[in-house]
């Protein structure tokens, strides 16, 4: 089920991610840390787009429920938030990478990377998960 509505700004996203990818195309200077913070932010926001778009299938734990509980749920705001969030994850974590490999160093900025990035999964989870205005 793709939101038609969504259409055009699901455009500027995929530009948006276009240039962050030119981006890290530029810094990346043959580093292993580099290219892993590449390629988790690039599948991090293909699949952003994705759900923005209406493809709630990809989402965790979507394909094991029952229509029941789909229909309780506003799947419009529900996908439009994960879609948002997944792409603005993976630009969060590919800059927080770019500036601790600058001031600590290659090893501590994977630890950084990786906290950062299950943090605002966590934060976005919880928050998917608690809030009321994703009810129908």
């Amino acid at each position: 089920m793709l939101i038609e509505e969504r259409r055009k700004k699901a455009i500027v996203l995929c530009g948006v991610l276009a240039i962050v990818l030119v981006i890290e195309a530029a810094y990346a200077n043959g580093e292993s840390l580099m290219f892993m913070a590449f390629l988790i932010s690039t599948v991090t926001g293909i699949l952003g787009i994705a759900i923005y778009l209406g493809d709630y299938s990809l989402m965790a734990g979507a394909n094991t429920m029952s229509d029941e509980e789909i229909k309780k749920l506003d799947m419009d705001r529900v996908t439009s938030f994960m879609g948002l969030s997944m792409l603005a994850i993976s630009i969060i974590v590919f800059f927080i990478t770019i500036v601790s490999i600058g001031r600590v160093g290659t090893s501590e900025s994977v630890i950084i990377m990786v906290v950062a990035y299950v943090a605002m999964i966590i934060a976005v989870t919880i928050h998917l998960a608690t809030s009321k205005r994703f009810k129908a």
